[in-house]
């Protein structure tokens, strides 16, 4: 038991004996939850952890007492009702190191103005019962200068701040009353998917039926599917000793509206609640964010405008879009089923046609000015003798072509222009104190740019696309243009997009970053310099396939996964490093 020059002043008004002892913690209280962890610091703050083995009653106290060098009493006080609201279990208060104020957290919220003098040591008791006569107390004083818990251990400030995990499209499950419309992959497989017309909207970005948000998707399986979204990330953030619900938590959300004002507030709500209505977040006072995909997007505009008073201190950013990727085109023109089991494609081209989200993913003029062009338009201009003339368009003239067929909602990408200006694509989230790490996808065939083909004017015919490296959804240099420190940038390749969150090494490297860990990645996960120096690790390689014709196209690799369409029309995406598409009747594997 740690002793202090002021225990033998002391004594006489606490439990401990003579010897240095304490009476046992279940009389009135537990050095923290384990028995040996009443103090600890970070910072700016002290933090004692009463934890109560009782219920209290209307007369309990916590007394506070702070001590000059010389045991002088500097100022004290009792925490209680019916001032401050006391409970079982944990009792968290906080000492400022810079302003000596004395805080306890709760309903009742109490700060205690700055003593004279400068306090060295803090006493802290329990009483049970003021006025009960078999008056029952245990105590414990706390040499500032030599932080110690009763065992001797020193306080590391080890309070783990909250995690908050930010999905992307498609990760939560959304609802009509009971009704699952996303994501029922049963009744995907199984049946018609028109069950999911509910989620569309009209021309004015407009709903017919209620739709909410309900739970952070998991893990999804049927049959051969057994896909992992956020599942095995939030296990092994259980295994680094993080709670859901007390210090891990996830934030489900509408998705078809992506980044627009109603999921910013939401979000905002959400990372309220967690600083003022749970004790981890009161501690800290802060949060850090693992944000997929559109969740990266929403956490940025979040940041944006709320620079001051953002409270999130580290941001993992997972394959997010950034500048946009092309395919979010193809599903508004043609239809994608973006690699999901039983999905078909022509359900998602109506579901996005006025969806926010689709225009927000797509590729807007930043992605042009610093990537490139993403549609080639090549026009028939006679027959005899064959002349062709192509272009690579810029990005109003891709526009221009779209709008010309009706192919796209105008409005609705114009809104999605101006959430997501030059301004906001640039944006460096370290300049308002986020410490912020970007994990990209690469190596993974994935949708770059493709061709419009008319015959003098005439309705367009889509070819596919050239592929580029990337996630199968975001290219790898979309993602890449998020402002990071280059030490601060991992690449892992031939991981689809909608598995970075759990696969083998993402998610180790994710538990590594938030909690200090220092979790094996398999190999599976390359730092920015060593692809820098080794381009081929995220290069792709191979050879496309075309059948442009009614014909089907069926591939299976030598381990029995499988490349091609399904009975319903759906696309099973299984072989590693390939790519299926269908573009009208068009088959192209890579």
């Amino acid at each position: 038991m740690p002793t202090t020059p002021c225990d033998a002043s002391y004594q006489s008004q606490s439990d401990l004996f003579t010897d240095g002892s304490v009476e046992p913690g279940n009389i009135g209280f537990q050095y923290g939850a384990d028995n040996n962890s009443f103090v600890r610091q970070d910072d700016t703050q002290y933090y004692f952890d009463v934890d109560l083995t009782f219920t209290p009653g209307p007369n309990t106290i916590i007394k506070y007492l702070s001590l000059d060098n010389n045991c002088n009493g500097v100022y004290g006080f009792g925490f209680g009702p019916p001032t401050d609201s006391l409970h079982q279990g944990e009792n968290i208060l906080s000492f400022d190191k810079l302003t000596y104020v004395v805080s306890v957290p709760g309903t009742d919220f109490h700060d205690y103005p700055r003593p004279s003098g400068i306090p060295r040591y803090i006493w802290v008791e329990v009483v049970d019962d003021y006025r009960n006569p078999t008056i029952k107390v245990v105590s414990y004083l706390v040499d500032l200068q030599n932080l110690q818990n009763p065992t001797g251990s020193v306080g590391e400030g080890n309070v783990k701040t909250p995690i908050l995990i930010v999905p992307g499209i498609f990760g939560t499950e959304l609802k009509n009353n009971d009704e699952l419309l996303w994501a029922d992959i049963s009744r995907m497989v199984t049946g018609s998917d028109n069950f999911m017309d509910k989620l569309e909207f009209n021309s004015s970005v407009e709903s017919d039926f209620s739709v909410v948000a309900d739970s952070v998707i998991t893990k999804l399986t049927f049959g051969p599917l057994n896909f992992d979204y956020s599942e095995a990330l939030r296990e092994s953030l259980v295994d680094q000793g993080y709670v859901e619900g007390q210090n891990l938590f996830t934030f489900p959300y509408d998705w078809r509206y992506g980044a627009e004002q109603v999921n910013i507030d939401a979000l905002k709500g959400q990372i309220d609640y967690i600083l003022n209505q749970t004790d981890a977040g009161r501690i800290a006072g802060k949060v850090d964010v693992v944000a997929h995909s559109t969740g990266g997007l929403i956490v940025k505009k979040y940041i944006e405008e709320n620079p001051s008073n953002h409270h999130i201190d580290k941001l993992i950013n997972v394959g997010v879009p950034n500048l946009g990727a092309p395919k979010a085109f193809k599903a508004l023109i043609n239809g994608d089923n973006f690699g999901i089991f039983g999905l078909n494609s022509a359900e998602m081209k109506k579901i996005a046609q006025n969806m926010p989200v689709a225009y927000e993913l797509a590729p807007n003029e930043d992605y042009y000015n610093e990537i490139g062009s993403f549609l080639k338009h090549t026009d028939l201009k006679s027959i005899n003798p064959i002349q062709l003339e192509s272009k690579d368009l810029n990005y109003s003239e891709a526009i221009d072509e779209f709008n010309k067929f009706g192919l796209i909602n105008n409005t609705t990408l114009q809104n999605a222009n101006t959430l997501r200006s030059s301004e906001f694509d640039a944006l460096d989230v370290r300049n308002f104190n986020v410490n912020q790490y970007n994990i990209i996808g690469c190596k993974t065939p994935t949708f770059g740019d493709f061709t419009e083909f008319t015959q003098q004017g005439s309705k367009p015919e889509f070819t596919f696309p050239r592929l580029t490296t990337g996630d199968g959804t975001v290219p790898l240099l979309s993602a890449q243009s998020i402002p990071t420190a280059p030490d601060q940038i991992y690449f892992v390749p031939d991981v689809d997009h909608g598995e970075l969150l759990s696969a083998d090494g993402s998610r180790q490297l994710i538990s590594n970053l938030l909690s200090g860990s220092t979790l094996n990645t398999g190999g599976k996960v390359f730092s920015n310099v060593l692809v820098q120096d080794n381009p081929s690790i995220c290069q792709i390689s191979g050879e496309n396939i075309q059948i442009k014709s009614p014909v089907n196209i069926d591939v299976t690799d030598q381990n029995g996964n499988h490349s091609g369409l399904l009975e319903d029309g759906s696309i099973e995406d299984a072989i590693p490093g390939a790519d299926f598409e269908v573009w009208d009747e068009h088959k192209y594997v890579f």
